[in-house]
């Protein structure tokens, strides 16, 4: 029997380097915010109990009405997040924790809502003998180490591009954060090196990723996931 499965939509960017107004996971595309797509890609998926999505305190009422116009049997709770990324996932697992101290939960970025349910489906299954499990794609563009001594060819057969779900057992990543909380001695870009950070980085999985979930950052992104809306729809 598998663990419950939490998703936490990491909901708190605030879309500088896309130039826009508003945090880019409320811009709309073909008639719904990028959010909705995403939350709707994890109520579809049959491995996921809940879902928890940590939003800047300024959004949590726009976040919550997203949430409420979504058709959805599961529970969707609304977390407010902190001033950077990694104190927003440590609200959202501290808040799962205090739920379900056993359950998994599957970390993901709002402005990713490409995501297919089989890699989420490989995540879930991969944490019943895992700890830790990464979602990432090769490197397929050659590598340079830009320095003051010039440039660096690095081999990218040893390099992956880190994605998001990042799945864990909520007890191991919620102790890992209050350990780097301790010390901050680098500013964690996602949860697997927090979890790195605490543990063995030899006990983290890889499920592969895919080219198609990409995270929607610059105005380029919005293009082409309107786009594969289009084309889903048959434009």
């Amino acid at each position: 029997m598998l663990n419950k499965a939490v998703a936490i939509i990491v909901s708190g960017g605030s879309g500088k380097r896309l130039g826009a107004d508003i945090p880019k996971q409320y811009i709309y595309v073909e008639g719904k915010p990028i959010l909705q797509y995403t939350l709707e890609k994890f109520i579809l998926s049959e491995y996921i109990s809940e879902i928890v999505v940590v939003a800047n305190v300024d959004y949590i009422q726009l976040a919550s009405e997203i949430a409420k116009g979504v058709n959805s049997e599961k529970e969707i709770h609304i977390v407010e997040g902190g001033t950077e990324r990694y104190l927003s996932v440590y609200n959202g697992v501290k808040y799962v924790f205090e739920k379900y101290p056993e359950s998994f939960v599957l970390i993901h970025d709002a402005v990713r809502p490409n995501i297919s349910d089989y890699i989420i489906k490989e995540v879930v299954l991969a944490l019943n003998t895992y700890n830790a499990v990464a979602t990432a794609i090769p490197v397929k563009d050659t590598l340079y180490l830009i320095s003051k001594l010039g440039i660096e060819v690095k081999d990218r057969e040893s390099y992956y591009a880190a994605q998001t779900p990042q799945g864990f057992k909520a007890k191991m990543i919620l102790a890992a954060y209050n350990m780097w909380l301790k010390q901050k001695c680098f500013i964690p870009t996602d949860d697997i090196s927090v979890y790195c950070y605490a543990y063995n980085s030899k006990d983290v999985y890889i499920v592969n990723g895919s080219i198609h979930n990409n995270k929607i950052t610059y105005k380029e992104d919005i293009v082409w996931f309107e786009s594969l809306i289009k084309a889903a729809n048959n434009y």
